[in-house]
């Protein structure tokens, strides 16, 4: 009889544990509309900062004549999201030449000043660097005229 009573025993404890930890698995899961939700980009949950520029640059792709110099800017400036966000521009822009704007967080106005055109994230420039040839909410590009 104690035998029976220590193996109902154990498997209680073991089938306790199993349910308390699917219970802790399934508390850790995404909120059920996320999960059956498609990302709009492959940032969306890794990254999701990132994601509106993701997004941008695939957009401005075609704005941009294939084999062009660009160069890509942040507004307000700021040399280490330049920096990541060149790598990403050289991935979505694979038809363009890249010149970054800043390298190793660090500004790089002589790489960049030979672009023909500028793509900025964020607000508008307080002066414009050209002719706008595209905007939206997330930033504008733009042909400038180099000397």
């Amino acid at each position: 009889m104690s035998r029976f009573f220590s193996s109902v025993a154990r498997d209680f404890i073991l089938l306790t544990g199993a349910i308390l930890m699917a219970g802790l698995s399934v508390a850790k899961l995404r909120p059920f509309h996320d999960v059956f939700h498609l990302p709009e980009s492959p940032l969306d949950r890794s990254h999701p900062t990132s994601a509106p520029a993701f997004l941008f640059l695939q957009a401005v792709e075609r704005e941009i004549p294939p084999g062009e110099s660009v160069t890509l800017i942040t507004e307000p400036r700021d040399p280490g999201r330049e920096t990541a966000l060149f790598g990403m521009s050289v991935a979505l822009l694979p038809g363009q030449t890249l010149l970054p704007s800043s390298q190793w967080s660090a500004f790089t106005p002589e790489l960049s000043a030979g672009a023909h055109y500028l793509i900025v994230l964020g607000s508008r420039p307080d002066s414009p660097p050209g002719t706008l040839i595209y905007e939206d909410s997330r930033g504008s590009v733009w042909k400038r005229a180099l000397r």
